[in-house]
């Protein structure tokens, strides 16, 4: 089961293990979690069949299927802010943006760049431009050097609790989010298998997803004791941080796929998909007729 480094993914692994949620007729399923830097990091392990299910954002997936990798979405999980930062008062925009200044995305096709892609086009920025300047760079790396005394990078697009965390230093500023992007909904993290693992293994596919289903609402209804849980698990968090993370009116719980479809139309119309598909095909049986979109 493949992780990334965001609050909605690790939740779900402590929850998981804590709680004992992933059961098999009654009993307890033993899950092999393996942690990935990236969305694209995730898709390559996928292909190889080094794991059968994992978390991802809507591009890397899109990504995925149009290149005809075997897998689908079993559920959806949930969104929080994703914000690209800036320390320089004068950039108020991606338009602003120097173009000399470097941009620290976790990777190309990530859901971070394209909040900042789509951001661009829609506030008239040299997107052309912007994807010159942007470098892959892993958050916690990306974050340690916005904040530091003497930034190699201009802009950080990232998650919580990388970007909660850096908006408290001096100056720090909001300057392009998803949701300005695409609204309060959208495919940030998502359960996604290969179709062999949905077909040769029903029975452990059913408990994954229903687990996750469980974590959710304790992620909604208990967020402090989540955010405990977190902090045990990762003593670099703080608690009252996360816990604050995890209540933000912008972060969302939710099994049913959203905004995946407008997503895919923006991928498609800047070439990163040759073809939007069709909603029913990259669904899992359990999540057609839900009202995903």
């Amino acid at each position: 089961m493949g992780l990334q480094i965001n609050i909605i993914s690790q939740a779900f692994r402590v929850l998981a293990d804590h709680d004992n949620l992933v059961k098999i007729d009654g009993r307890d399923v033993n899950v092999k979690w393996v942690q990935t830097t990236s969305g694209p990091a995730l898709n390559s392990a996928l292909v190889s069949g080094n794991l059968d299910a994992g978390f991802m954002a809507g591009p890397p997936f899109l990504i995925a299927f149009n290149k005809n990798v075997p897998v689908r979405v079993a559920s959806d999980a949930g969104v929080v802010p994703i914000l690209c930062l800036s320390r320089d008062p004068k950039v108020k925009s991606p338009a602003d943006i120097p173009r000399d200044a470097k941009i620290a995305v976790p990777a190309p096709g990530s859901f971070q760049d394209l909040t900042l892609q789509k951001v661009s086009k829609d506030t008239g920025a040299d997107l052309d431009q912007i994807k010159k300047q942007e470098v892959a760079m892993p958050q916690d790396v990306a974050f340690g050097d916005i904040t530091g005394k003497s930034p190699s990078i201009g802009v950080f697009c990232g998650a919580p609790p990388y970007t909660s965390r850096a908006l408290k230093t001096q100056g720090m500023h909001v300057i392009a989010s998803a949701s300005q992007a695409y609204g309060k909904k959208y495919p940030f993290q998502m359960l996604v298998a290969r179709n062999e693992f949905y077909s040769k293994q029903p029975k452990e596919y059913a408990a994954l997803v229903t687990a996750l289903r469980k974590a959710l609402s304790i992620m909604a209804s208990d967020p402090k004791r989540v955010a405990t849980l977190l902090v045990k698990d990762n003593p670099k968090l703080e608690l009252e941080q996360t816990t604050s993370d995890l209540q933000d009116p912008d972060t969302h719980f939710s099994d049913v796929p959203g905004g995946l479809m407008e997503v895919a139309n923006f991928m498609e119309s800047q070439g990163i998909i040759s073809k939007v598909p069709n909603l029913s095909d990259i669904l899992f049986p359990n999540l057609q007729d839900t009202g995903a979109n």
